[in-house]
């Protein structure tokens, strides 16, 4: 079996969701539910990096434009003040959809073929994918999502196109460091084939 260390995801993305339902089945507020979330998330953070909360760049998607002034002006302090983070790159998607994401990446592309900046000719998958929010972000490699839900609901449409989905039953204030350590386990039994079929991944591999 190839080295699991060779087979860890470089990105995990994960759609945190069930927050308000966990929160409901405790007769709490919704709201009590996603803060019991954002406290999950740090564990999970942690586990993921095996660190201390040290050397995080945080990066966002989206038009966080939108949010609230004061909001938006705190995400870009803390953007700037991690910019030198090299163990770790947490992005959050806020004020996000995937295809508003698109949307937007064909309008800048038109424009530029209407302004004379590039060929439509030259349009190709590269070109396209560094018009979207995620540009210079590798693709995921995992996609996990909690909460029992089996759809990925407008989010990474275009990113996705080869990630390996995981998905639970538990709520995301539930998902635990066991929970995503399984989900890592299991991705390392999976056979990626982008696209291609087992003989021709073993093809590729001889040569």
């Amino acid at each position: 079996m190839e080295n699991k260390i060779k087979k860890m995801p470089k990105h995990v993305a994960i759609i945190m969701d069930g927050n308000g339902r966990w929160a409901l089945k405790q007769g709490l507020a919704r709201l009590e539910g996603h803060r019991v979330g954002v406290n999950r998330s740090e564990e999970i953070i942690d586990c993921a990096q095996e660190m201390r909360k040290n050397g995080i760049c945080f990066e966002t998607i989206g038009q966080i434009s939108f949010l609230p002034k004061e909001v938006y002006e705190t995400i870009v302090r803390v953007k700037k003040s991690t910019q030198g983070g090299e163990k770790m790159t947490l992005i959050l998607a806020l004020s996000y959809g995937s295809r508003d994401e698109i949307l937007r990446a064909i309008k800048q592309t038109v424009l530029e073929v209407k302004n004379g900046k590039i060929a439509h000719e030259a349009i190709d998958e590269t070109f396209f994918a560094n018009c979207l929010d995620t540009k210079g972000i590798p693709d995921p490699d995992l996609v996990i999502r909690t909460s029992g839900e089996h759809r990925i609901s407008n989010f990474l449409l275009w990113q996705l196109a080869y990630a390996e989905l995981f998905f639970t039953d538990c709520f995301w204030p539930d998902f635990t460091e066991n929970h995503f350590k399984n989900a890592i386990e299991e991705y390392q039994l999976r056979e990626r084939r982008y696209g291609l079929t087992s003989k021709q991944i073993e093809g590729t591999h001889q040569k």
